[in-house]
């Protein structure tokens, strides 16, 4: 009964499938992803990539392969689509599933089903991968149990979701935002208000080349690469912010194993040994300057910024210090500029970073790191700076806000190379007034 109305006046051949406003646009995609999940029960897109990949240009076998059992361990790297809640063949002959998800009853056991482990394949691919729900809404219970299961195990990887509406109404706007935030908060997914041409134009960024994807960008005057250096004083929770925001592209505090005279007090250090540490240090961000440069991604995260070693150097030897660390990033003016970018600065009370860095800073004193806060707040004045307090909070619910600050506000950069020619010139940036914890 189910399959005759599911097929009611549907035609059989899959040409006339391509009519469908958008879902041809990502079939590439779905050829390509390791998995893609599928609602439905119908095979419309099985069809769709049968008449769209023929079998014959493949070795006589198909581009895709169909599961809806969540044990099952799959013979592809990719092109498996999945039918958590059954599968109906157009032609039975294909194979359907024994049981389809469909009255309210089955949607409950299903519920309780995801909470026993049952779709432990569906959480495995929501933990690994960045996903993009397209084509539903966020009303099913076992969708948002698991989205909301995956915030509370990976609360800085972040989900797309893309709402239809029908036109491009500016009076929706306002409305729209509140609800992206809200699908933000509980179920970490950044969602997408289109209409059907706006869908059918990020199916067609999503499957272009980088090449036509930059242009693309250069065409509509939008910035080509999205930094955002994570500073704070140690302790702060930064390097465990960038570690797991994996979703990201992320660049560690240090590309190489740290000298053994880091690992010492600069006081017990000789000029010479000192300088030589300084150097490491300059050509460290010289090198994650040139992988922020010339990498893949265009979102990146950067464990601490090229200012951030002015923050351990005394007062008086700041100008000299910060000349020498801009030679040592940029030894040819004519060379590669320093990345701007956002800068994110994570606070603390000096008692929690005594408390979370002991064993780094022992020996220091609670003045000694409210001094050190502070100077990183004297370093990081203008715009581009946005400054996030971990005091008291959670990892989860530091990682929350760092990522809704990333994919739900605006991008301002921080001239990170004008800052160190002015320290190097013995000047400051002039303060900026700060509301609500944001550098305007």
């Amino acid at each position: 009964m189910l399959h005759r109305a599911l097929y009611k006046g549907v035609p059989s051949s899959a040409a006339s499938l391509r009519k469908h406003p958008y879902l041809t646009h990502y079939l590439q995609l779905i050829r390509d992803a390791p998995l893609t999940i599928n609602y439905n029960f119908d095979d419309s897109l099985e069809r769709l990539l049968d008449h769209r990949f023929p079998s014959a240009e493949n070795d006589n076998t198909r581009v895709y392969e169909t599961i809806w059992e969540p044990s099952t361990q799959f013979r592809r790297a990719r092109g498996v689509i999945y039918h958590p809640n059954g599968f109906l063949p157009h032609s039975l002959v294909e194979g359907f599933s024994d049981h389809i998800v469909f009255s309210e009853g089955d949607f409950a056991d299903q519920l309780i089903d995801s909470m026993a482990g049952h779709y432990a394949t569906l959480v495995s691919h929501l933990t690994r991968y960045t996903c993009l729900v397209i084509g539903l809404s966020l009303s099913d219970a076992t969708l948002k149990h698991l989205l909301r299961q995956n915030t509370h195990l990976n609360p800085g990887h972040i989900h797309y979701h893309v709402r239809h509406r029908e036109d491009d109404d500016a009076a929706s706007l306002e409305q729209d935002k509140q609800e992206a935030l809200a699908n933000f908060d509980l179920h970490g997914v950044v969602t997408l208000h289109l209409s059907s041409s706006g869908i059918c134009s990020l199916g067609r960024l999503l499957n272009c080349t980088d090449e036509d994807f930059v242009e693309a960008l250069d065409d509509c005057g939008l910035r080509k690469r999205r930094v955002y250096y994570v500073s704070g004083a140690v302790g702060c929770g930064k390097s465990t912010v960038v570690q797991k925001l994996r979703s990201l592209t992320t660049l560690t505090e240090w590309t190489e194993e740290m000298p053994r005279d880091m690992q010492k007090e600069p006081t017990v250090l000789s000029t010479k040994d000192r300088d030589n540490v300084d150097l490491w240090v300059s050509k460290q961000f010289r090198r994650k300057n040139f992988r922020i440069r010339f990498a893949k991604d265009y979102v990146i995260l950067c464990d601490r910024t090229p200012l951030d070693p002015l923050a351990f150097v005394e007062r008086r030897r700041r100008p000299a210090r910060a000349s020498k660390h801009l030679e040592a990033i940029r030894p040819n003016n004519d060379g590669e500029a320093i990345e701007a970018g956002q800068v994110i600065l994570l606070t603390a009370s000096a008692e929690e970073l005594m408390a979370r860095a002991k064993e780094r800073l022992r020996g220091h004193t609670l003045n000694y790191l409210t001094r050190q806060q502070e100077t990183f707040r004297e370093l990081f004045r203008g715009r581009g700076v946005v400054e996030i307090s971990t005091s008291s909070r959670s990892v989860s619910e530091v990682l929350r806000q760092v990522s809704r600050f990333i994919h739900c506000s605006d991008y301002e950069e921080f001239d990170v190379e004008g800052a160190l020619r002015g320290l190097g010139k013995g000047l400051t940036v002039k303060a900026k007034d700060r509301i609500g914890g944001r550098t305007r």
